[in-house]
């Protein structure tokens, strides 16, 4: 396990390369009609799956970070006890190949949502994010009002 601090990561998640499909499918296609085409696509495909590549969900035992770049990288962080909601999206092509996405509502004024996006094992995520926001909120002494 690595550590981040006095926070040990329990483990990461990277994005399915999945998502860049129609990248991949655009270059293949124009390729036969029109080769600079075909190149012009091949070139957003392979930045694309760089950018995937450098995409990184950590879970550490406080916090998640959102760790994303490839020349330039921005590292967002979210305690557990601040996530307000999560809701787990599986669309059509996400399902035929066993990927799904977890966005999290949450109350930090710089960082109000994050989405987990062609991961995984979405189930597991979901159950352990419901079960850390609860015992850090527990730990932490935090109780949720909603002021209307």
């Amino acid at each position: 396990m690595k550590t981040v601090g006095t926070d040990k990561i329990q483990f990461i998640l990277k994005p399915s390369q999945f998502v860049n499909i129609g990248w991949f499918l655009a270059a293949a296609g124009t390729a036969f009609i029109t080769p600079a085409i075909g190149i012009f696509f091949g070139v957003i495909w392979l930045w694309n799956c760089l950018v995937i590549a450098f995409h990184e969900f950590q879970f550490a035992e406080r916090t998640i970070t959102e760790k994303q770049g490839v020349l330039n990288i921005r590292i967002r962080e979210v305690h557990y006890y601040r996530i307000k909601s999560i809701r787990m999206e599986e669309p059509l092509l996400y399902r035929l190949v066993g990927i799904s996405r977890i966005e999290l509502i949450t109350s930090d004024p710089l960082i109000p949502a994050i989405s987990i996006f062609a991961i995984d094992k979405g189930d597991e995520v979901r159950n352990y994010l419901k079960e850390m926001t609860v015992l850090r909120r527990q730990e932490q002494g935090v109780k949720e009002y909603d002021l209307r």
